[in-house]
């Protein structure tokens, strides 16, 4: 029987055929733990000596050694409670870099996702990683949360990415420019996606910069997201039909906002025509396609000079919300009903 030192732990191993005893006892901290495999005479092979990265062992509770796949391209696997690494590198080949991670994209994903960091020996993140690091239980409800964790890499220069996922999950790959990013997962890069920069990894004493990397994109592929049916009928009438001129459009704006300058998260048109159908004069009417669910500020208005933007004195009207708010609240498997008189010079305040 042999005496194999793992984490702290003594194991007491004994193999067969049909099956294995495992007895654990107390012992000191080690470095190493031997892995491999009793012989048909009863020797125990070495097939290798994973050495646990200082850091790891300094700063963390409760390590163990993780179990691969099959095609695990990093060897060497740790996890404690709520986090896991994965190197190439082992023991003080291991050069700890600290990595913050801020999310920065407006869409609650909720309060327990998980947070990947991977670093990549080239520029278009091709191939497998040479390290990385998942840290779950991560808020991602609401814009401006942070995450603090450490990848562990051997000597080179490396591109890192972070993006957020469920834990173990597989990925879809996102081509863009000459990069394979993430698809549907919220993600960033080190640097920006328009241009990313690189860490210089290098024996010696060193200490290495903390490296922040922005969640802030989202790249979806086309039918890869679930239909979510949540739309809106915007009913517009006006009493004025021959105070609006003819071929002009009306300009049909969701914002998340009170402020009618800021960029509508949603802009639909309709032709002017559309008041003046006989019979129906004055009144229009029209359905979104599905928007993402949540409180909207609806703003209708005739641009009739054709610039894109409202002007004092053209026709227009804002939603009416509860209170003196003007947001409209659009829910999944719901059609909101929006009904707006358009007049010249509404009143617009909040």
């Amino acid at each position: 029987m042999k005496k194999v030192k793992l984490f702290g732990l003594t194991l007491l191993m004994s193999f067969c055929f049909t099956g294995c005893l495992l007895e654990v006892t107390e012992d000191d901290w080690d470095d190493d733990w031997d892995s491999g495999y009793y012989s048909s005479d009863g020797e125990w092979v070495v097939t290798e000596t994973i050495i646990i990265p200082q850091e790891i062992k300094r700063e963390y509770e409760n390590i163990k050694q993780c179990e691969k796949g099959a095609n695990e391209s990093t060897p060497y696997c740790f996890e404690s409670e709520n986090q896991k690494w994965k190197n190439r590198c082992r023991g003080e080949e291991c050069h700890p870099v600290s990595v913050k991670v801020h999310y920065e994209v407006d869409k609650d994903l909720g309060e327990r996702q998980a947070v990947v960091v991977e670093a990549f020996d080239n520029r278009h993140f091709t191939g497998s990683p040479v390290a990385t690091t998942s840290l779950s239980n991560f808020d991602t409800s609401r814009t401006g949360e942070r995450a603090d964790t450490r990848l562990f890499l051997p000597s080179g220069n490396f591109y890192l990415r972070a993006f957020i996922s469920r834990e173990d999950q597989t990925v879809t790959p996102y081509s863009y420019q000459d990069m394979e990013l993430v698809a549907n997962k919220p993600m960033g890069v080190y640097g920006a996606i328009s241009q990313i920069q690189s860490i210089d990894v290098y024996d010696g004493d060193n200490r290495l910069e903390d490296v922040d990397i922005v969640i802030n994109k989202l790249f979806t592929k086309p039918g890869s997201e679930p239909q979510i049916h949540a739309k809106a009928r915007v009913k517009i009438k006006s009493d004025d039909i021959e105070g609006i001129e003819n071929d002009r459009k009306i300009m049909i704006q969701f914002l998340d906002t009170n402020d009618i300058l800021r960029n509508p998260e949603y802009l639909f048109e309709l032709n002017t025509a559309s008041l003046k159908v006989v019979g129906k004069e004055g009144s229009a009417e029209f359905v979104t396609p599905n928007l993402e669910p949540g409180k909207y500020v609806v703003f209708v208005f005739i641009d009739s000079d054709a610039n894109g933007y409202y002007d004092d004195g053209e026709f227009a009207q804002i939603s009416s919300g509860s209170g003196s708010s003007h947001l409209i609240e659009i829910k999944e498997d719901r059609t909101a009903l929006i009904e707006l008189e358009l007049i010249s010079n509404p009143d617009l305040s909040y």
